[in-house]
């Protein structure tokens, strides 16, 4: 007879994707980092395409808590893209608990420099940089980069589709997370400026990965604290945790870790089930 899953093995045999986005320096490394603490959930398969682990050195030389995979290639767009999507596919084999993906937004700001072929200010939407440039050349240019950020997206729901399937055929389950930068953006509402931040990302590239997240969250400082919004926002309407007993309980969290994330999730379901059960 076959044992009957835990709440925490039914959790992680979806392999839910998580997208964790704040400015540099916040701390989004080092939540990601939390996960090596969890049993389950090492080694970490971790992608790094903009050096940010450098912040977990420390932890990236212990090859049994990370299976560390940093960009050395050129600094260019094209192989930088080339690259992590071979690192994506590569992961589909990979035996490990979690695989984080980290320095997404590098990727973006390349090509938005290489469109340019100068300084650009941090931001301006890739469709904004083609109208600055001339005719054809600009539509192709943008079309091309356009492509390649959706093409990274795709492999990262290939990725979550296939580690669903291999857990449900008895592989391991696990987690997925991304880590972005943010970038801030002045919008005129009822008249007034108002400042908002999104991912370091085209708005179009930022929806579709926003949308294919189990979770979308900003990770943002109070002092010496940190948090997590969990709420809709009016202005990125896919940024969520869908269950609200969920998102109470991760709104809850201070200086969180993956550790406290996961154990809201579980909590927050159990509470709904018993609810609706009730």
């Amino acid at each position: 007879m076959t044992e009957p899953k835990s709440d925490l093995d039914s959790f992680l045999q979806s392999w839910p994707l998580f997208g964790i986005v704040a400015p540099s320096g916040e701390g989004k490394t080092w939540l990601t980092a939390s996960l090596t603490d969890l049993p389950w959930a090492r080694p970490m398969r971790l992608i790094d395409l903009d050096a940010g682990a450098a912040t977990i050195a420390a932890l990236t030389e212990r090859r049994d808590l990370i299976d560390y995979r940093a960009y050395k290639g050129d600094a260019d767009s094209l192989s930088l893209a080339r690259w992590t999507i071979d690192e994506l596919k590569a992961a589909h084999a990979a035996d490990c608990g979690c695989i984080a993906l980290e320095g997404l937004g590098k990727l973006y700001m390349l090509m938005q420099g290489e469109m340019t072929d100068a300084a650009i200010t941090p931001g301006m939407k890739l469709a904004e940089l083609a109208k600055k440039l001339d005719g054809h050349h600009g539509q192709a240019l943008y079309k091309a980069g356009a492509g390649i950020m959706r093409a990274v997206v795709t492999q990262i729901s290939l990725l979550n589709r296939a580690k669903q399937q291999q857990a449900h055929r008895g592989g391991r389950g696990g987690i997925i997370v991304i880590t972005l930068t943010t970038r801030v953006s002045q919008i005129t509402e009822s008249g007034r400026m108002m400042k908002i931040t999104s991912p370091e990302l085209s708005e179009n590239v930022a929806g579709s990965l926003m949308s294919a997240c189990d979770g979308f969250f900003d990770l943002v400082r109070d002092g010496s604290t940190t948090r997590l919004l969990v709420d809709k926002d009016q202005h990125h309407p896919l940024r969520k945790a869908r269950n609200p007993a969920v998102a109470a309980k991760l709104a809850a969290l201070r200086n969180p870790t993956f550790g406290a994330i996961v154990d809201a999730y579980l909590d927050g379901k159990r509470e709904t089930t018993e609810a609706l059960n009730a």
